[in-house]
């Protein structure tokens, strides 16, 4: 399978290329900050550039299978005026030209969530609405889209160690434990192959049973790597 990853030099991002190499994929890598992964594994094509650029899309989205997206969710975080929306779109588009269907979108609205909560909430929600907002907007560019999408919302992400034990529901918990970024690159990969959660948006967090995932209330248990 051939899968480009955008976001690919965040930490998530560069987690992702590890493990989608590590399932035999053909994998590139997009990311407005190239120069970290040029002394990364010689298999990853890099390219530079911007979600916003539509050109430099196209030109990375040429015969790609499917499409990972780990670029950093909140607006301007790459220092552009333009929202993430915009950028969503843009790959939306390059996607449906390029017959690229299956699309693994990385969400951050759990955390938008869990950040307006506890001490200090009220203020991170006010300075964080228009992130929200953005977040919404953008999970519903993928919803509408004619892509075989998951859109997957992990709980805050960690620098831990692969453990293997994880879960992903399609009803916010309660209470969210933290992941970390192995192990969501593990559950997000799976999904390239996986459709168990095709046109669904599971959140997924750590538990310290075996790894599964829930497709439904019932708890089923997988394999975190289902990739051949």
């Amino acid at each position: 399978m051939k899968v480009l990853v955008l976001g690919a030099s965040g930490r998530l991002g560069r987690a992702l290329l590890t493990r989608a190499l590590a399932a035999n994929c053909t994998v590139t890598a997009y990311t407005r900050h190239p120069a970290p992964l040029l002394t990364g594994d010689p298999e990853i094509r890099i390219f530079g550039g911007s979600v916003h650029d539509a050109r430099a899309v196209d030109r990375a989205m040429h015969d790609q299978d499917a499409v990972i997206w780990a670029v950093a969710n909140r607006p301007t975080a790459d220092r552009s005026p333009v929202p993430l929306l915009y950028g969503t779109r843009v790959v939306i588009r390059a996607m449906t030209h390029a017959g690229a269907a299956r699309l693994i979108y990385v969400s951050d609205t759990a955390l938008h969530v869990h950040d307006a909560q506890g001490a200090g909430g009220f203020f991170r929600s006010v300075l964080g609405h228009g992130a929200r907002r953005d977040a919404r907007e953008r999970e519903a560019a993928v919803r509408e889209s004619p892509l075989d999408w998951t859109i997957v919302r992990p709980a805050r992400l960690t620098a831990g160690p692969h453990t293997g034990s994880y879960t992903a529901v399609l009803e916010a918990p309660v209470r969210a434990s933290p992941i970390s970024r192995i192990d969501a690159a593990a559950f997000i990969t799976s999904q390239l192959v996986d459709q168990t959660f095709m046109r669904q948006a599971p959140h997924l967090v750590s538990r310290t049973t075996p790894a599964s995932i829930v497709p439904t209330r019932a708890v089923a248990d997988r394999r975190d790597s289902r990739l051949v």
